[in-house]
């Protein structure tokens, strides 16, 4: 397990260019998908495949109190995942792909685990543990020293390196090895620039004109801590030769952004719902004709709800494609599997 070191190998030039987000009328979105409800489960927070039991998901938010880890079979059926408790806020969670040494001969993460990142308090618990697929055990794999983990996930677009990248709640993205090597790709901490923020998701995106600012972009969403100002902001970090870019899009007039990223093909789309704590579904079928789309979840201070994200070359836009009052959307994860009431898909 490696310490904590902050490496801030490359200059930040920020910018801060805040463009409001705006409202395209929701008839241009092709189809309403139907939410189904595939299982309760107390707070749900953080979601992910587990090719071992289907899903896996923090739940107990704030407190972790019985236990932070919950899994849901293929029949809908929720139980207790792994021994973790007690991790306060919003602990995360992802699976690590079975394929994803192929990219990088030198990435070798144990691809029969899951990943779960503490946001707890205090700084003893910042870990990032890996976990058995099963829950049967569960190891401190890294130590986050600095402010509480908020966001992970992989990279597997080409433009920065791939390994599996990481945000705490200031909004600074490291990095981190296979060995547990943490390293900073020096987003520069919006946070510290607009203290009232607090970062909610990370994603990489990859290279495509249409994306707009997004294109090769690591992209960091981040909601306010308090009601002042604008709900949410969009924080893109881009290269310019050697020199890294950030950029900042407010969402006022949308509401605060919890998940940002492309729809698979195929795949059926998993939703954690806080505020009335179940785990919807919507089949792949539903989702097909938004697939290579820009999806968003709005989490609060907007219309709860999936949007349908654009960019008209000049400012982000924003279609309603099904609300979801009182949700409190917290994350969403793609697979095949069919959970529940939903089917897999072909």
């Amino acid at each position: 397990m490696k310490g904590y070191t902050r490496v801030f190998a490359l200059t930040v030039l920020l910018t801060l260019a805040i463009t409001a987000v705006s409202f395209v009328p929701a008839a241009c979105v092709p189809t309403t998908p139907t939410l189904v409800t595939i299982a309760t489960v107390s707070s749900p927070g953080s979601i992910t495949t587990n090719a071992a039991t289907g899903l896996v998901m923090t739940c107990n938010t704030p407190y972790g109190s019985p236990l932070n880890c919950a899994m849901i079979d293929g029949t809908g059926t929720s139980s207790d995942f792994s021994a973790l408790k007690g991790l306060t806020r919003r602990p995360v969670v992802l699976e690590c792909p079975a394929n994803y040494g192929t990219f990088n001969p030198y990435v070798k993460y144990v691809a029969g685990n899951d990943l779960i990142g503490s946001y707890g308090v205090p700084p003893s618990n910042r870990f990032v543990y890996q976990v058995a697929r099963d829950g049967s055990s569960v190891v401190p794999f890294v130590r986050m020293n600095s402010q509480p983990l908020s966001a992970m996930c992989w990279n597997f677009t080409s433009g920065w390196s791939k390994l599996l990248y990481v945000a705490d709640e200031n909004g600074y993205a490291y990095t981190i090895s296979p060995n547990g090597g943490l390293k900073s790709v020096a987003v520069g901490g919006l946070g510290d620039h607009t203290p009232d923020v607090v970062a909610e998701s990370i994603n990489i995106f990859p290279t495509d004109a249409t994306l707009g600012p997004l294109s090769g972009a690591i992209c960091l969403l981040y909601g306010r801590r308090s009601g002042t100002g604008s709900p949410g902001l969009i924080a893109t970090l881009t290269l310019k030769g050697t020199k890294p870019i950030v950029n900042t899009f407010d969402t006022s007039g949308l509401g605060e952004l919890s998940y940002l990223g492309i729809v698979p093909a195929g795949k059926n789309l998993y939703l954690a719902a806080s505020g009335v704590n179940v785990v919807y579904g919507i089949s792949a079928s539903d989702m097909a004709p938004y697939a290579g789309k820009l999806l968003g979840l709005v989490k609060q201070s907007g219309t709860q709800g999936l949007y349908q994200i654009g960019w008209d070359g000049a400012k982000f836009t924003a279609n309603l494609i099904v609300a979801t009052p009182g949700a409190y959307l917290e994350g969403a994860c793609f697979t095949k599997a069919g959970i529940g009431g939903i089917a897999a898909a072909p």
